[in-house]
């Protein structure tokens, strides 16, 4: 054998033993990844063309099939229909070389019909100089579910909270009109609003205490203090201690001389644990309680200077002094017979005066028994006499505030009523029989009478 002949033959031998060597590592390497795969739990199968060639036991165990029956499938077979054709398409694509995504999560069918979902990784690779296509899924159905769960919990835990925050929107807007529907009431009321809580302080004024009794809103705050922490007044520790309301009581604020006489109804405000930390109060002005009162009463002048038809110059003389006497703020006292129409020219002084848009209240002193002629001229305080009205009752001077009282017959007036008319001509205001309460009235006195007072006087009987 000659030497070439020789190494030629050792060429041969090294060459076998390297292919060897690599047969011998590409097992090695299949075997490892056949270790690998069949003790993990994510599913692994292999393809080569769209035919499936191996799966772990993992597949087997999952899906149901048998080895046997997965290498019988294309590798798409097992997909869900509704990504059958995706995956097709870019598993053949991505054999030849192409580009194309290499993570999905989709569905794919057990053998008894169930889908579940995966997490899919795509990979390629050459084996025996042919390209196989290599997946690993990982089951994720439960977490997919749990996904599921949590996103319909949140889409509708979002429906709930809209529908809530519109209900809360349509009850705020609700409670914002009520509240400004509310706050217009009491701001345009003709009466007089106020809020007060046990301290004797005011929460809430509205236009009408701010605007017209704003000379005597400090006096009135103080006075009220007084009256709801000493307990002086009855209404008030009624209502905040046994939240019991009172209506239409009589007070009188300001200092002499300069008083605002009202009419009073509180009504307790009582929170969530059914205390009461604050009182609303109404405040009605009397003299509009008298207004109406003399509307509906006829307590009203309805004649004029123009009704007295004469043409005698006396009587035209007299209308003309009578005329003078009402531009006067002077009381008036008409003589005259019975019959010659002294009630007339006193209402017809009333509508020329500046007070004729006042009450105009008539009393005949000579037909009410003496008895009874003071209660009804002054008055009378709550439990004054056997009988008396619950709150007391006002007499015709305060009825007349503001315009004209015409005490006809003043010469049948008793003597010591008479005492007690002059000290309200002194003092413009009146006290009620039975009260203590003095309380101011602006009235214009017009007096008739048929007797002649001076013989009247002469013999102590006037």
């Amino acid at each position: 054998m000659g030497i070439s002949e020789k190494n030629s033959q050792k060429t041969n031998q090294d060459d076998n033993s390297i292919l060897k060597k690599v047969i011998q590592n590409q097992m090695t390497e299949i075997n490892s990844f056949r270790i690998l795969t069949e003790n993990i739990p994510v599913l692994v199968y292999v393809y080569r063309d769209s035919q499936v060639i191996y799966v772990n036991p993992a597949v087997e165990n999952t899906l149901g099939f048998t080895f046997e029956e997965m290498t019988q499938k294309n590798f798409w077979d097992i997909c869900h229909p509704d990504y059958r054709d995706l995956i097709r398409e870019r598993g053949q694509a991505r054999l030849q070389g192409e580009t194309v995504p290499a993570n999905y999560e989709f569905k794919i069918m057990k053998k008894n019909g169930e889908a579940i979902w995966v997490d899919v990784f795509f990979g390629t690779t050459y084996m025996n100089d042919e390209m196989i296509g290599i997946v690993a899924a990982n089951d994720i159905t439960e977490k997919k579910l749990l996904k599921e769960e949590l996103q319909a919990a949140r889409d509708e835990l979002e429906i709930r909270v809209k529908q809530r925050t519109e209900e809360l929107t349509s009850k705020n807007n609700e409670l914002i009109l009520l509240n400004r529907n509310l706050n217009n009431v009491m701001m345009n009321m003709s009466d007089g609003v106020v809020i007060v809580n046990r301290s004797g302080e005011f929460e809430f004024l509205n236009n009408v205490v701010q605007q017209n009794w704003g000379d005597f809103l400090d006096d009135i705050k103080i006075k009220l203090q007084e009256e709801i922490l000493q307990g002086k007044n009855p209404f008030f520790k009624e209502m905040f201690s046994r939240r019991i309301p009172f209506r239409d009581v009589e007070f009188i604020y300001g200092k002499s001389g300069e008083q605002i006489h009202l009419l009073v109804s509180g009504t307790p405000i009582i929170n969530e644990q059914g205390i009461v930390n604050s009182g609303l109060l109404m405040l009605r002005p009397i003299k509009d309680v008298r207004k109406l009162v003399n509307r509906f009463s006829g307590a009203k002048a309805t004649f004029n200077f123009e009704d007295i038809i004469t043409g005698h110059p006396a009587m035209n003389e007299l209308i003309e002094n009578a005329k003078m006497a009402a531009h006067s703020r002077s009381n008036v006292l008409i003589e005259g017979e019975s019959g010659t129409g002294k009630e007339l020219f006193a209402q017809a002084i009333h509508n020329y005066s500046r007070r004729k848009k006042g009450p105009f209240v008539a009393i005949n002193c000579g037909a009410i028994p003496r008895e009874l002629i003071g209660s009804e001229l002054f008055g009378y305080a709550e439990g004054a006499f056997t009988g008396a009205r619950k709150g007391g009752n006002p007499g015709k001077f305060e009825l007349a505030s503001g315009g004209t009282i015409f005490l006809d017959e003043i010469g049948d007036m008793p003597i010591e009523q008479q005492a007690v008319l002059l000290r309200v001509i002194q003092e413009k205001s009146i006290t009620r029989i039975g009260g203590t309460q003095s309380i101011p009235v602006d009235v214009r006195i017009i007096c008739a009478t048929n007797k002649d007072l001076l013989t009247e006087m002469e013999y102590k009987r006037f």
